[in-house]
Parts: structure tokens; sequence; C-alpha cells
């Protein structure tokens, strides 16, 4: 009996190892995300490396769950969840307040807020904002910082001069817009996408400031996460390099997988052809902001970026005390990501069908 238990335990064992590295058990990430839905906004760092399986071929099981910035630093810090997603303020404030973590990833690499009008509006500058209300989604929002900071490098009194009142989002938004109860709209990429959804262009306004601030949404993980599991963060910010190159190169085939994963975020009271097309303009609205220049590496943070936005939040009196940049941030994961196949990721979305 001793000798065909042991011949079993061995055939089992040859077994298990025959199998593909996607049929064996899945290491198991939580990624808890800064966004109360997943629009199709967030089609490459999400719905795409789950359909396409990119996650799951490196032996990864993903789960990605909406929620806040607060919330998604809290869940990490609690060991509720291994990765944060989300804009920095949040997380260098927790850091400051003692919070061990570090960025490994950024996705969005541009600033995706900025003040926008109505395309037949005559105002032209942000000067012209003097005088004039500005609508927000909420005044606890923390990109009135960076409208704020732009008004002021436009050489008006962000307190005196243009006045701010709470207008909610989507349709709240646009009727607050086009009734002339605010003449300026504070906003991000997405929702001023939405709102173009439903027929009325818009125009926004960049600044120096708002232009250098480049350290957008990233990842953040607990410095002892990191630590003690580098090879799983490697796989999952390899899937979402993955996924960046696949959305980018078919923006179409991103949308259409995002309704299979996400069906609830397909546009609700149109039509089929309609919905697909609201969907693909949110995501167009983002594109920009995702792509990287020949010269850098998906993910890559720069030293110059997070310098900027440190410099703005201490300004801002968001944070208290200055650090040095590097202490906040790591590229150490940055090349083992980017180790795969681009033109046969690129190949694979234009094939897609």
């Amino acid at each position: 009996m001793g000798f065909i238990r042991y011949c079993l335990c061995g055939l089992l064992f040859a077994l298990v190892f025959a199998l593909p590295h996607s049929v064996r058990a899945q290491t198991k990430v939580k990624v808890v995300s800064a966004a109360t839905v997943f629009d199709s906004s967030q089609v490459n760092n999400t719905s795409v490396p789950m359909h396409l399986g990119y996650w799951k071929s490196e032996g990864l099981d993903v789960e990605a769950q909406p929620s806040t910035a607060s919330a998604a630093i809290q869940a990490i810090m609690t060991g509720n969840a291994e990765i944060a997603y989300g804009g920095p303020s949040v997380a260098l404030a927790a850091r400051e307040k003692g919070a061990k973590i570090t960025a490994i990833y950024l996705n969005v690499r541009k600033n995706i807020y900025y003040p926008a009008v109505l395309d037949d509006s005559d105002i032209r500058s942000i000067r012209d904002f003097k005088g004039k209300m500005m609508g927000v989604s909420s005044y606890g929002a923390q990109m009135n910082l960076i409208f704020s900071a732009m008004f002021e490098e436009a050489g008006l009194d962000p307190a005196k001069d243009v006045k701010t009142v709470e207008v909610g989002m989507g349709s709240q938004a646009l009727t607050a817009l086009t009734s002339g109860r605010v003449q300026i709209w504070g906003t991000w990429d997405s929702q001023a996408a939405t709102i173009e959804n439903l027929g009325f262009k818009v125009r926004k306004f960049t600044s120096p400031l708002s232009d250098g601030l480049n350290f957008g949404a990233a990842y953040f993980v607990r410095d002892d996460y990191l630590k003690n599991n580098r090879e799983t963060l490697v796989k999952f910010l390899r899937g979402v390099a993955k996924g960046t190159v696949f959305a980018l190169a078919n923006p179409e085939a991103g949308v259409r997988i995002h309704f299979l994963v996400f069906p609830n975020s397909k546009p609700t009271g149109v039509d089929e052809q309609t919905a697909f097309k609201q969907a693909l303009h949110i995501f167009s609205a983002r594109a920009p902001s995702l792509a990287k220049e020949p010269s850098e590496r998906w993910g890559e943070m720069s030293v110059q970026s997070v310098a900027a936005t440190k410099d703005f939040l201490l300004k801002a009196g968001l944070l208290k005390k200055d650090f040095n940049p590097t202490d906040v941030f790591t590229n150490d994961l940055i090349d083992a990501a980017n180790q795969f196949d681009e033109q046969a990721v690129r190949q694979q979305a234009i094939n897609f069908k």
C-alpha cells in the first residue's frame, strides 16, 4: 500500500505541474481604485487585462474594486487590499502622517483636471474668469486646489475674483452651465466627454502650472508588501502595461471588451450604437494622458514630475513637510513590467474581432 500511495502522490504531483500555468492556483490580488465607477476611461487597467487573460496567464486572480482615494489607501494599510490606485495627493498626505506606502507605476501620465466653458462662451482666457461663477463637483474635491493655483498664476485672487458653487456632475453640471447659473466648470477629461456626449462642446483651459502636474494616477503599495511580493507586483503591472498598449492600439475593441466585463458601465437611455460611440469618446478623452513618449517606459515616473506635484501640494497646504521626491516612488519594477512583446500585443489589438 505504501508503494502504491507513493506512486499515486508522484503521479498527482506530475499532473499538477503539467497543467498550464493559467489553470494552476492563482495568487489573489485585490486592487481598490479611487473611482466610484469603472467607466470606459479605465479600459486599459481593468477590463482589457481581465478579459484577455493578461493577469491570469501570469498566475494572478485580480479583483478590482471601485471606491474613493481615502478608502483605497485605507484598504492597503489595513491589509484589506494589496494595491491602491488613485491620484498622488491623498497618498502623499497619508505618507506624511506615517503611512509607509510607495508609488510603483504611473498610469495617468498628465494632468486631467481643468476649468472649462461652453464652446460659444466669450471667455477666452483665465483672466476673463474674474467676476464669474465656477461650478465644481464638490467643495472638497482636491482638483479645486489646481484651479485656485491656476487663477493665482494668471494674476487673479482665487478667494475674491472667482466664486465657486457645487453643481454635481453629468447632467446636473450641464444644467448649471447652460442655464447661466455658472459660466465656468471645473472638471476632468472623462466628465467633459460625458457632457460632449449630450451634444454640448466645451473648451478647456490649461496653464504652465497645470501642464507641469504630470504625476497623475498611480499604483501604490505598502513598503513591506513591495519588499516581499516583488514578483507578484511585476506580473500585475505587466498586465496593466499590456492593457494600455492594447487599448491605445484599438480603442474600439477596448470599449467592446469593457461592456462585456462591466455591462453596467454602458450608457443608458440610448441605442447600442450611440452607447458605444459615447463610451468610445470617453476613452478617447483619457487616451492622451495614458500614452508615453518613445523614450519612456510604461509606468515610469520622473523625479521632475513628482517634485512638481510635491511643490504644488506644499504650496497649497495639503502637505506640511518637504521631502526628497525619490522617497515616495520607485521605478525598480518598471524594467521587468516592460518585458513583453509590445508589437505582438499591438498586433493582437489590431486583429481583435
